[in-house]
Formats: C-alpha cells, sequence, structure tokens
C-alpha cells in the first residue's frame, strides 16, 4: 500500500481501533488513500473504501 499523504492517521483514533478490534464487514467512507485501512484490515472480516476524489485514492 502506498503511503499516506496525510501521514499514519490521528494517534487517537489508531489507539482506539487497536483497542477495539473491530470484527466483522466494515466501510470506510472518505477514506482520502485508505490511512486507516491497513489497521482495520489486521481485524475485520472484509473492508471496503470510498472517496468521492478518484485523484487520491490508488491501489
Amino acid at each position: 500500500m502506498k503511503k499516506s499523504i496525510w501521514g499514519k492517521g490521528d494517534k487517537i483514533t489508531l489507539s482506539v481501533l487497536r483497542k477495539l478490534k473491530p470484527r466483522g464487514a466494515w466501510l470506510d467512507l472518505a477514506a482520502g488513500d485508505g490511512r486507516y485501512a491497513p489497521t482495520l484490515l489486521k481485524t475485520v472480516n472484509s473492508l471496503v473504501v470510498a472517496d468521492k476524489d478518484k485523484k487520491i485514492f490508488k491501489l
């Protein structure tokens, strides 16, 4: 995965995601370039990321 132009993400948000260890199917709306996707993919069963800016989101 490409490095995020916004950095690694908000420290508090990342801490909460790590503590909660979310499960199931997730939809990350307004995902930007997917900076939270790596953390979510460690515990969720499936993840869909979406953003209206097609230029910023590249796989």
